[in-house]
């Protein structure tokens, strides 16, 4: 082989890398980071238990900021509040579900609250609590008709202030929300061990048309 031809070849080899530099299906070029827009500038999150945190039966700010909606408003790059519980928790989350009883967070018992933080945020955009029923959310006032009392209305004083879902999200006039809702008025039914899935532990379609 001359000089020639081993230019020539050369060449040949730098035109194709060359080309292939400037081909996107070889080297494609970095995506932009992304950036949420209008449509997540104000997130607001309804739901019950799982939407506020709740983790190993238990709620406090550690397991609220794990909660997805603190994780989706991450990703969308959008501002997020939530009504914050001290720790250890209201209640401690369980550290052994084999124990008898379980046992807790600083080995507390279940009934023990820690209450909110006192660095109360302007306005909430994670407006679930645990135990919430449809139409606790979907009521404006707390007015008839409304679910059977339970032990988690507490929760509506401690991260609502007392006032309703739909309340505390119109004082933010999202732009994007999520709903999860609808499993307290069925889960009563499959966890009734001693008469699983009567219809009285379910909220009867019937209420829904009121």
């Amino acid at each position: 082989m001359t000089s020639r031809h081993v230019f020539l070849l050369a060449c040949l080899g730098l035109t194709l890398v060359a080309a292939g530099c400037e081909n996107d299906d070889v080297f494609p070029p970095t995506p932009p980071r992304y950036a949420g827009g209008a449509m997540f500038a104000r997130y607001v999150s309804f739901g019950n238990s799982i939407t506020a945190g709740i983790q190993s039966f238990g709620l406090s700010d550690s397991t609220q900021r794990l909660a997805y909606p603190v994780l989706l408003a991450r990703a969308m790059g959008t501002p997020f509040n939530y009504p914050s519980l001290n720790n250890p928790g209201c209640p401690p989350p369980i550290t052994n579900i084999f124990a008898n009883p379980p046992t807790r967070v600083g080995g507390l018992p279940d009934t023990f609250c820690a209450l909110r933080s006192a660095n109360v945020p302007p306005f909430l955009n994670n407006v679930a609590f645990p135990g919430a029923d449809v139409l606790e959310l979907l009521n404006t006032n707390y007015g008839p008709p409304q679910p059977p009392a339970a032990a988690t209305d507490a929760y509506k004083l401690f991260l609502l202030g007392g006032r309703t879902e739909l309340q505390r999200a119109r004082e933010v006039l999202p732009t994007f929300v999520t709903v999860w809702v609808g499993n307290n008025d069925v889960s009563g039914a499959i966890l009734d061990t001693g008469d699983a899935g009567q219809a009285a532990d379910i909220t009867p379609p019937a209420t829904f048309a009121t």
